[in-house]
Parts: structure tokens; sequence; C-alpha cells
């Protein structure tokens, strides 16, 4: 009786110390972490710039005075353009009149982003674009609007309102998943952008720090419209700026004619129009035809890099514009309009010469790598290699040769002085580094003796790529492991490995009868094993694996014939988990060369393998991640 007695005793006690416990967690319970709480740090919204473009609207409607007028409604997120007829009413038989005073309104909308957000969660952002007011006739007007994250394009947040979408009103939700930041500090930008006659955007800056900082920081300044300048009293000009040439060639037909110049790179925000066509600003895509006399405009934190069919480069940085004119009946022509371009036309293999024209000068080039940079009143020249020849406005010539440059403003040449040629060549490495690589136009090192590749026109296109953003692998094939597509990127999450080198996971594409080519990825691992390329692929028993490995510090070329597995070179060398690089590697006859974000690391011979597909690889790697693959054909 009494041990009965005594069990119930302790049940109860037992359960009233439960009954309490409870109790005091819900009461005394912290709630739920705030500003990333448990996570090692935390992106937050540290600053906002805003592109309101007031002086180009105004710039514009004095352009188009008597034509168009241009009216633009900036808020942060909130964006709206218009544009109204204020010529002529016009008979444009057989389509609708063009009636004095039509006009149409567009709006682009987005939710307010967060403040604060934690690696690997998702945020909405609600998204609208739509037409405003439409009281047209026969002038319409087209938009663009696009979402960047990091430079990436979000999943459904590039669209279009147009005729070919009759203008239906677009609404998305949008979703940002952030990965964790490499350092403190670091800093990544949300971008927010509507284009049609204009380019309007908000741009939330974020950096990644401590989540115990994050409460310390200050939300960013609110919008304010700047005030109108005070009117400066004008200074005489002995030369009034050049001219700019600005005719666009056609053929007998009318038709626009192909300058044999192609985009080889692109990043950000980049727009291209013709030249007799002022609202016709479109985004820049890799495959697209470059006309004579097109405008090439880019935009914040953008750049892209062009090729002519000479081998002639361009580089341009971000907020620069430029004309293209490469008519074979005329001199080859580039018009300056402002920015930055980094030329290189050492590689010129046609006879002939190129004249870059600016507000203040003109440089003529043969065969030489050099910068200017156009304000609109002032032109500046950096020779990087060989000679130019400048000349001004007053009549006046001088020869700039590596090393020096020349600023020309109002006419009037200055000094010819030196400048750091290693600060100017780190600038636009540092610019460059997100770009897919495309510098392997043909390379010699001094241990290669006088062997040189020789890029061709083919080479101007490449074979294949693939930036993972259309959530699609139609064109690839996969052996083992698990391989999928998340927010534009390539995850492979499987830590599958069986045996050697050949146990590994593969991706692969292309054609089994490429032969001489070079194979490029971004790759980034969150595990310690290996994680590489393969290239001249027929199936897992014949390949070439350019494989690397944290754990074991090490950086290989293995190949794989007939079931044997040989190492052909290695090099001890590991990687930095949770940080993107840019393998490369190229592969011409016998000879194949490891890159990693440009530097080349090492080359070995072998000849067992002379064609074959590219693609990625895993071995035991759980964390691979992958983007801007890209294959680019190279001539002997």
């Amino acid at each position: 009786m009494n041990l009965n007695f005594n069990w119930k005793l302790e049940t109860r006690l037992v359960l009233a110390v439960l009954v309490l416990t409870a109790l005091f967690t819900t009461v005394y319970s912290p709630g739920p972490c705030v500003y990333g709480e448990g996570s090692e740090g935390v992106w937050v919204l540290t600053d906002v710039i805003d592109y309101d473009r007031e002086e180009r609207v105004k710039k514009a409607n004095k352009e188009y005075e008597g034509v168009y007028h241009y009216e633009v409604n900036y808020s942060r997120g909130s964006f709206s353009l218009s544009r109204t007829y204020t010529g002529k009413t016009e008979n444009k038989h057989p389509y609708p009149d063009a009636i004095h005073g039509e006009s149409m309104a567009v709006k682009a909308e987005w939710s307010s982003p967060p403040r604060i957000m934690r690696p690997g969660q998702k945020y909405s952002l609600d998204f609208y674009l739509g037409v405003l007011e439409d009281n047209s006739s026969y002038y319409t007007l087209d938009a663009w609007a696009a979402t960047w994250f990091n430079r990436n394009k979000l999943k459904n947040s590039y669209v279009k309102l147009n005729y070919k979408t009759d203008w239906r009103p677009i609404n998305e939700t949008l979703t940002l998943k952030p990965r964790e930041g490499q350092k403190v500090g670091e800093k990544r930008e949300l971008v927010l952008s509507i284009s049609s006659h204009q380019n309007l955007k908000t741009v939330y800056v974020y950096e990644w720090m401590k989540a115990s900082d994050a409460s310390k920081v200050k939300p960013p300044a609110p919008y304010k419209k700047l005030k109108e300048p005070e009117p400066e009293e004008a200074e005489p000009e002995p030369a009034p700026p050049r001219e700019l040439d600005t005719e666009v060639p056609k053929d007998e037909d009318g038709n626009y004619i192909d300058s044999g110049i192609r985009f080889s790179n692109l990043h950000g925000e980049v727009m291209v129009r013709r030249g007799d066509d002022p609202l016709g600003w479109e985004f820049a895509q890799l495959d697209m035809v470059i006309y004579e006399g097109d405008r090439i405009r880019t935009e914040h934190n953008s750049g892209v890099e062009m090729t002519l069919k000479d081998l002639t480069t361009f580089k341009m940085k971000p907020e620069s514009e430029i004309i293209v004119n490469t008519a074979p009946e005329r001199k080859n022509k580039m018009v300056m309009l402002a920015g930055k371009v980094w030329t290189n036309v050492k590689q010129m293999i046609t006879e002939g010469t190129m004249d870059v024209e600016m507000s203040q000068a003109v440089a003529g080039i043969k065969g030489t790598t050099f910068v200017v940079e156009e304000t609109g009143s002032e032109s500046v020249l950096k020779v990087i290699d060989g000679k130019v020849e400048l000349k001004t406005n007053t009549g006046d010539k001088l020869i700039v040769t590596g090393g020096a440059m020349a600023t020309v403003k109002r006419g009037s040449p200055a000094k010819v002085r030196p400048f750091s040629l290693e600060t100017e060549l780190a600038s636009w490495n540092l610019d460059n580094r997100d770009w897919r690589g495309t510098e392997g136009k043909g390379t010699s090192s001094k241990d290669e003796g006088d062997k040189i590749y020789i890029t061709t026109e083919g080479d101007l296109y490449p074979l294949f790529t693939d930036d993972f953003n259309d959530d699609s692998l139609e064109d690839w094939e996969t052996v083992h492991g698990s391989w999928k597509i998340e927010d534009g990127i390539l995850a492979q999450t499987s830590n599958y490995w069986k045996g050697g080198v050949k146990g590994g996971t593969y991706a692969f594409t292309g054609s089994p009868n490429w032969t001489d080519y070079s194979v490029s990825a971004r790759v980034m691992s969150e595990d310690d094993d290996t994680i590489g390329l393969i290239f001249r692929y027929r199936n897992e028993d014949s390949c070439y694996v350019l494989g690397w490995n944290k754990q074991d510090k090490e950086l290989r070329f293995s190949k794989i014939v007939d079931d044997k597995t040989t190492q052909l070179v290695l090099t001890n060398l590991g990687y930095e988990e949770e940080r993107w690089y840019r393998l490369k590697v190229e592969v011409v006859g016998d000879e194949m060369s490891a890159f990693i974000d440009g530097e080349k690391i090492f080359s070995v011979v072998d000849d067992d393998l002379s064609r074959g597909m590219v693609g990625l690889y895993c071995h035991g790697n759980d964390g691979s991640y992958f983007d801007d693959f890209e294959v680019r054909e190279i001539s002997r």
C-alpha cells in the first residue's frame, strides 16, 4: 500500500515539474532570432544609389524639341516614363495618323526590399510593369524591366512591354536567396531597373557583416531630389567641340549594314540602339548583330567586351557610350561619346588603321593598345603599348607612345606626361574579374618559345555558353550524382564517389567531334573534396579531367583511357571553400593548359585523346556550384 502511494506521489511530482518547466519556457523564451542570430553573418542594407536621369531627360527634350517631349517620375523602386508627340499631325496611311499631343506612359514598381537578409533564406519582391496612360495613335512606347542581385538576373525578372505582348500588364513575385559572404565588408547590389527612352534604376547596396553589428547600422538616407545648380559664367573656348559623326550607313535597299562587331562578354546592363532610332534602346545579348552606326551604352556597374573581324577588341567601363563604324569603304572608326574604353588593335591581321573620334581630338591608331576617356569637354588618351597620333581640333598633331598620356581640353593639348601602367592595368583587371574569361585569344609565354596560337574570325563566337538562368538542363547529360539548377547556378549536391578519378559524377555537353578549344566555368565548393572540368570526353572510360582538391591540396590533370587512370601533371595547390574561382582549360593538338582566374598554372602534352565533349566534374564533393560555362574554339 505504501509502495503504491509513493509511486503515485513521485509520478505527480514529475508531472508538476514538467508543467512548471513548460510554463517557464513559454514566459521567458527570448522569441525568434533577430538580425541573423545563430548565423555568423548577415547582409545589411547600407546605401541606396538613385539614377533618376533628370539631366539625360533635359538633354533629350532639347535634342528632340518640336518632335517629342519626355517626362520621368522617380522614387525608389517605383518609376514612370512618358513620351508625348509634339510634332505636327500627319497622315501615316495605311497606319493610324500621328496626332499632335498623343502620348503614352508606362510604370514599373517593386515592393520594398528587406533591410537585413540572412544567407540561405528566401525573400520575396513583388514586381509590376504596365501601361500607366495610353492616348497614343501612331507613336507607342516600348519598355523593358529587369532585376539583378550580385550581377545576376533574378528568375522571371527580365520582361518586356511592347506590341508583341500587347502591352499586357506583368505581375511577378521574384525571389532573393543570398549566399553567405566571403569576408566582412563585402558588398552586393540589388538593382531595380526600367529602360525605354531612358534607363531609371535604384541600386540597393548590401554589406556582409557580423550579425551582432547589424543593429548598429543606420538606415540609408531617403531619396532627395537634387537642387538645380546655379548657372556658372561660361569660359571662352578657343575651339568648339568636334561635331561628332553620327551618320548611319545603309545598303542600296535601305537596310542596316552588319558591322562585323560581336559581343564576346557582357555583365550588368548594356544597352544598344540603332543610330537613327533614339527610342530603340534594348538590352544587349551575346548573339546580337551590331550594325554600322549603332550606339552602345554601359550603365552603372556594367561592362562589355566587343571584337571586330580583324581581332581588334574593345572593353567599355561603366557609364560609357560609343558609336561604331567599320564600313569597308571608310576608315574603321569608333566615336567616343562618354566614359572610358580600352582598345587593343595589337592583333590586327589585315592592313588598315582605326580612328577614335572624341569631342576634342582624333586618335589615329595602327597596331597598339590604348585607353580613351571622354567627358564631352575633355578628351584623354593613355597609350599602353605602341604609339598613337593625336590630332586636336585646332590642328595640332603629336605622337603619344607607350606609358604616356595626353589630355586635350578646349582644343589645346596638355603637356604629354607619363602615367602608371601598373595602376591602369590593375583597374581594368579588377573591373573585369566577373566577366566570362575571353582573354585567351592566343598566348605565348617565355617558356613556350615561338609557339603562338592565332585566333581567327570563327573564335569571335563561342561554341557553347550556359549561365543556367533558364532553369533547364536540356543541353546537358549527367552521370551519377544529383545535378540541379538553383537560382541561376548549377549545383551538384551528392557526395557520390566510387574508387579513383573515374568514380566521380559528371555533367557533359557539346559535340564528340570538338577538337581544339578552351572550356571554362566559374566554380565554388562548400566541401573540401574534388571539383573541376572534363574535356575531350567520350564516356566515363575515355576523357581528360582537371580536378582540384582542397583536402589533399592538389590540382591535377588526369587521363582516363580503357578503364585505366593516369596522372599527367600535379601541383600542390588547394582552394578556399565558399570562394568563387574561374577554372579554364585550353587544349590544342596534344598540349593542354590549366588556368585559375586567368593565371596559367601548368601545361602538359598527351596525344591519346584528340577530340570529345566538355563538362563539369565532382568526386565526393556534395557542395559543388558552377556558373557561366563557356566553350570557345581555338585555331592552330
